[in-house]
């Protein structure tokens, strides 16, 4: 048979999924190269990733920032450690490739020797601006007056064993702090109230104490700082009011004034929150607040702004975390200008029992007939004085209840919660009979992927006729183990199925009380009470 021109079997691989191609390797030399091509895996690594499933990609190294940096057999290795990590990632049980301990207190000259004396208060994953991928642990002095705080930056762009500490500072009479959350870290990385409120940023050129910099020190009065996202700042005034500002004009302060019911004196008044350009989502113990920021961005004399529209829960909230899911976008949130959908995962406080020892997920879904105001002209968007109307919500109210999740935790345990942006929830419970055969002691780190589509959990795995193995040229890796996850339905509004929760460890004692996720480098940290910090990698 006469063979075709090279440019046909390019165009021809170009419409052929990943497990065609993998087969397309076994039927010659000459196929087998054209599996090499570029630009394919330029195509493999958008749709079988980002497109169909959805799912993170761990970046092959840690400073690229495009995939134009990338060979081929870079980005097909791109395309081999996506899924993997996925196929891990989503098991029942979760096998962490590499667990390595970090102890807080070691690098810094800590007035208390040893990390016992330090109590891990939250962590954070963060991308500093240079592309590096590092963790922020803030640990609290048990045993020192004043009161005192420490942070500190652990570098984990290479593997978790060799995480170190590249930025520490420690701060006294503190009221408050905040880290931002935009993705990639450029307009501080700190909101710190030290009496005023400081911006830090991070200068790794410097030494470890000092790297820790301050940007910015503003003169605002406030009692704490609830939230930062890029310039913007939430905050509780001194009379417990909740202001927003810009830390570019800091003087311009503007109220969220929303009437809340008399709260427990240690009930924090904005449990979460996520700003955006047009408007800004707030949870508050009881209620969820969505409000109009486009007076406040053109800078308007508006000292009070009221919610557009309010969400009641049924109970008190004792914690909440919400996050943006970006799964069914193909950009991020930072680069798209519609809304994506909420995440909302409670836990309610309650005398009766039950709803303690569950947690609620609920989705905040996107109106599509939503148009920013940002962008919008008076004819298109019809405005008040308030910005938002009912007719232009950026999401629909109430939020929806998807799912419900066994979680107990015995009277007076530590339980915490994060969600990522692709939708994974990690926490930290007590349901650990069945591991120790005893109820009195233990935690369980468990997660579970929050997900309103209604696609099935089985995958398609390749059998060993579908896949060439790579040890004769080493190049590419072995794709025997790698499973194709399904691809996700539409969004749907119906709740769905609940699903057994994944268990990430069990431990018997008692001291984990923080933690934190980051799927698109596939990681999980958690704190404890006496300062050190696990951090496991599923990659």
């Amino acid at each position: 048979m006469q063979s075709l021109p090279e440019e046909i079997y390019a165009a021809i691989l170009q419409h052929l999924p990943l497990q065609h191609v993998l087969k397309l390797r076994q039927v010659s030399n000459h196929f087998r190269d054209l599996t090499y091509s570029r630009d394919l895996w330029i195509r493999l690594l958008r749709e079988e990733t980002k497109v169909k499933r959805r799912i993170p990609v761990p970046r092959l190294f840690r400073d690229a920032h495009s995939v134009n940096t990338l060979s081929t057999v870079e980005l097909e290795r791109c395309v081999q450690r996506s899924l993997k990590l996925y196929q891990n990632w989503s098991s029942p049980s979760p096998v962490a490739t590499r667990k390595a301990f970090l102890y807080t207190g070691l690098t810094s000259q800590w007035p208390v020797p040893g990390p016992a004396s330090l109590r891990i208060i939250s962590l954070h994953f963060v991308t500093l601006s240079s592309g590096r991928s590092c963790l922020l642990s803030v640990a609290y002095g048990q045993h020192l007056e004043p009161r005192t705080l420490l942070f500190e930056l652990w570098d984990i762009s290479g593997s978790a064993d060799d995480a170190s500490c590249v930025a520490w500072r420690d701060i006294r009479l503190w009221g408050g702090y905040a880290v931002n959350t935009t993705s990639v870290v450029e307009q501080g990385i700190l909101a710190v109230k030290t009496p005023g409120v400081e911006i830090w940023g991070v200068d790794l050129s410097k030494a470890p104490d000092s790297a820790f910099v301050t940007l910015k020190t503003l003169s605002t009065e406030v009692k704490i700082v609830s939230s930062f996202t890029g310039t913007t700042l939430l905050v509780l005034g001194l009379h417990d009011e909740v202001k927003i500002l810009d830390i570019r004009d800091p003087s311009k302060e503007t109220e969220l004034r929303h009437p809340q019911p008399l709260l427990p004196t240690n009930q924090p008044h904005v449990l979460e929150s996520i700003i955006e350009h047009d408007y800004i989502v707030i949870v508050r113990p009881i209620t969820l607040e969505l409000y109009s920021l486009e007076a406040f961005r053109r800078s308007e004399d508006i000292q009070v702004l009221s919610p557009v529209i309010v969400h009641t829960f049924q109970w008190r909230l004792d914690s909440c975390r919400i996050e943006r899911d970006i799964k069914h976008y193909e950009q991020a949130p930072a680069t798209h200008d519609r809304p994506t959908p909420i995440n909302i995962l409670v836990r309610f406080s309650s005398l009766f029992p039950w709803p303690v020892n569950l947690l609620q997920h609920y989705v905040l879904h996107p109106n599509r007939l939503y148009t920013p105001l940002s962008g919008s002209t008076a004819s298109t968007s019809p405005r008040t004085t308030a910005g938002l109307v009912n007719i232009n919500l950026p999401f629909r109210f109430p939020p929806t209840l998807h799912q419900t999740i066994s979680s107990p935790i015995r009277l007076f345990a530590i339980s915490d919660m994060a969600v990522g942006i692709y939708g994974t929830a990690v926490w930290i419970d007590s349901h650990t009979e069945e591991y120790f055969l005893q109820g009195e002691t233990g935690q369980r780190l468990a997660g579970l992927m929050l997900s309103p589509a209604t696609a099935t959990a089985t995958t398609a795995r390749f059998s060993d006729s579908e896949v060439l193995a790579h040890e004769d040229d080493g190049l590419s890796g072995d794709w025997s183990a790698v499973t194709l996850p399904p691809r996700p339905d539409d969004l749907t509004d119906e709740p769905t199925q609940s699903h057994a929760s994944a268990v990430f460890d069990v431990q018997e004692s008692d001291d984990w009380n923080r933690v934190a996720v980051d799927e698109c480098e596939g990681r999980v940290a958690v704190g404890s009470i006496n300062g050190r910090i696990t951090l496991y990698e599923y990659i």
